[in-house]
């Protein structure tokens, strides 16, 4: 590997972790109207039945499982975890220890 590829790859490194923490700090604020899952598979199931337009199997699945619900809007959340390609996102709520996974257009970066 030659000396300029190494420095590259070093310099995005330094700069990738250096600014990830910062990215995780930002406060967003949950919208209305979407779900979120406490486990990330649990929301993986309920968005297929929403694409397979069964409404049906979603009720079922979201009432008999208390770990899928209706996220409530305007709550102050930290961004864990930002899946790009697979559309998600997991969010902790400021102060509590506990998180949730949902999708990226149900958080907005706070407004300052």
């Amino acid at each position: 590997m030659s000396n300029v590829y190494q420095t590259t790859l070093l310099l995005f490194l330094l700069i990738f972790f250096f600014t990830t923490p910062a990215i995780a700090q930002e406060i967003f604020i949950t919208q209305k109207g979407y779900i979120a899952a406490f486990e990330e598979q649990d929301l993986d199931r309920a968005l297929d039945f929403l694409a397979q337009g069964d409404r049906q199997a979603f009720n079922r699945f979201v009432s008999s499982n208390p770990g899928v619900f209706v996220l409530r809007p305007g709550l102050a959340v930290y961004r864990e975890r930002y899946r790009v390609f697979a559309g998600k996102v997991k969010i902790r709520p400021k102060g509590q220890t506990w998180s949730m996974w949902t999708i990226p257009n149900a958080i907005e970066k706070k407004s300052e």
